[in-house]
Parts: C-alpha cells; structure tokens; sequence
C-alpha cells in the first residue's frame, strides 16, 4: 500500500497484518510513496518512505518480521521516490522539480550498518519533464549481480511534453565512482 504494508508468508499466510511503517521502522512520520524491495543477493529488505525527504531503511537480517532495521534520509527527496537494487549500490529516483533526479546510495556500507554511507545525487542529462515524471534505474530481483558499473535508467518521454518532438525511451548508464 501507499501508506502501510502487511507481510506473508511464501504460502500466502499472513505473518504481520497492515502496518504503517511509522513508527514501525521509521522514527519520522512520513506520508506515503512506500517502496519495499529484496535484496536477493544480500537476503536483506531495502524500504524507502517519504517523510522529511525519503527516508531509507535496510533489514539487519533476511527475516523482515524479526529484523532490525539501519535508517538513511535523504532529505531533498519530495515525491514519488522509486527505489531499485543494483550490485553497486541501491538507486532512488524522483518526481520533482529539483536538480537532483537520481540518487545513488552506497550499498556495501549500507548492508553494513555504516550509517554514514556515502550518498550521490545528480541530474539526468538531457531529461525532459512534465508534471509528472520518474525515470527507474533496472532493478535486479536475483542473486546474479551484474557488474558493478553501469546501472540502467530507463525514462519514457512523451511528445505532448514541451521540448519532446516524438514518443521515445530514454535510456542512461551510470558509471559511479
């Protein structure tokens, strides 16, 4: 849901019943946009929920019922935060009119606990934006990581949007260093 999640087991049972993540995992109250992704390679949950900026939370363990969980923010995030795993780090992308429209965290110090794990923000090049935009970086739903450069945002431009002659699929690669 927007707002709360409910966690099953494989065969469909219910294990914890709707919960907003507030102040479940989060001390900050948020308002929405919740994401939850598997870290399938790490065996470990990556949640992200708006509230002073995205708030960002990785499992300590593979058991999301049972598990503590390490809290990021970052704050200049507002809207419709997108969250994906990738093997370099965990990517969150954005519907503002900010600068910054892609946000790469460091994985490796996240699953870590390293609460000062190093975040990059930067803008798309060459993006064009409407009302309402979110390009998503690949997200990556098994254990085979693919290398550690090179993550993949995929954005759909639209020809009604100022600026934008033909429907078409943008594509990037990010290569952070």
């Amino acid at each position: 849901w927007n707002t709360a999640f409910a966690i099953f087991d494989k065969d469909g049972a219910e294990l914890v019943g709707n919960t907003n993540p507030f102040p479940a995992i989060f001390p900050s109250n948020g308002c929405c946009d919740l994401t939850v992704s598997y870290d399938n390679a790490a065996d470990r949950w990556v949640i992200s929920f708006l509230g002073g900026g995205a708030q960002i939370a990785v499992s300590q363990t593979g058991n999301p019922v049972t598990t503590d969980w390490n809290i990021y923010n970052i704050g200049a995030v507002n809207d419709y935060n997108k969250l994906s795993v990738w093997s370099d780090g965990y990517y969150i992308t954005e519907n503002t009119n900010g600068f910054n429209k892609e946000w790469a965290l460091e994985r490796s110090a996240m699953l870590a606990g390293n609460l000062g794990a190093k975040v990059l923000g930067f803008e798309l090049p060459r993006i064009v934006v409407s009302d309402f935009f979110s390009p998503q970086v690949l997200n990556v739903t098994d254990n085979n990581l693919p290398a550690a450069v090179e993550a993949t945002v995929v954005y759909m431009q639209d020809n009604d949007w100022n600026g934008v002659s033909t429907d078409h699929i943008k594509l990037w690669t990010i290569d952070v260093d």
